[in-house]
């Protein structure tokens, strides 16, 4: 059996300790010092078995865990609040959680003017796109009609100040990749590439070449259209040979 700690070596643990120059915690008694890591119990050699004295050391736990530990202990059994977050991911996970627990609010039914303003809103958006549908059409009867061959010079002047603001509105319209497509769609690629990159009007020219250029960036299947239409064979000539400083740069950027 163990023995008791006598009264001396109770007294001697509890003077006052302070941590030697090797970092050891020491208890003081008088000049001495005994280092606590180093303090043992001793046993009294059995006079029956003649067996020498062991020692035992003495687990005694630093002050600063048993203290921690008890203090732990005793809050996280006397509140149930979990632990509060010690770094970001943590308060992520509690605001997570926190946030899953909360009931999604049940869906409020759609007001009857609230589905009158949807309506008209959607109306207004299809009725748009019908009518710059209905633009580009007008524009490409404007550009398909033939050139007046006995006509002055006022008329032809006319003439092509008309195809010239057609062209402008259709680079326009066509900024929506939706009515690029639509163009395509009513054959307007082909009539510029075929009819406008060499019209005699370098303001033609210049303006066919923007509306390649407006309608193909972006858009993967009107490149490979105009590609097919052979324009980028032209292109280069307007870029390499045209004599208009304007139509050399729109050129350049349809390439683009």
């Amino acid at each position: 059996m163990r023995r008791l700690l006598t009264p001396s070596k109770l007294h001697l643990l509890s003077r006052p300790s302070r941590v030697d120059p090797s970092g050891h915690h020491c208890c003081l008694s008088g000049d001495h010092q005994f280092p606590l890591n180093t303090f043992f119990l001793h046993r009294k050699s059995m006079a029956d078995k003649g067996s020498g004295g062991s020692r035992l050391p003495l687990a005694l736990p630093p002050a600063s865990q048993g203290c921690s530990s008890g203090g732990s202990g005793s809050s996280a059994g006397g509140s149930g609040n979990p632990r509060p977050p010690r770094n970001l991911q943590g308060l992520l996970q509690m605001a997570i959680t926190a946030g899953s627990q909360e009931p999604d609010p049940p869906p409020e039914p759609m007001s009857e003017e609230r589905r009158q303003w949807l309506q008209e809103a959607m109306s207004a958006a299809f009725r748009g796109q019908r009518e710059e549908v209905e633009q580009m059409k007008n524009c490409l009867r404007v550009l398909s009609q033939a050139t007046p061959a006995m006509a002055g010079e006022a008329e032809l002047a006319t003439d092509q100040q008309e195809r010239e603001g057609a062209l402008e509105l259709l680079a326009d319209l066509c900024e929506n990749m939706d009515n690029a497509a639509d163009f395509c769609q009513l054959s307007g690629m082909h009539l510029l590439v075929g009819r406008y990159l060499e019209a005699g009007a370098a303001g033609l020219r210049w303006r066919a070449a923007q509306l390649i250029g407006t309608c193909s960036q972006n858009v993967a299947a009107i490149q490979e259209q105009v590609l097919g239409l052979g324009a980028l064979r032209k292109l280069l000539r307007l870029l390499d040979r045209d004599s208009c400083d304007t139509v050399r740069v729109k050129a350049l950027f349809a390439i683009s």
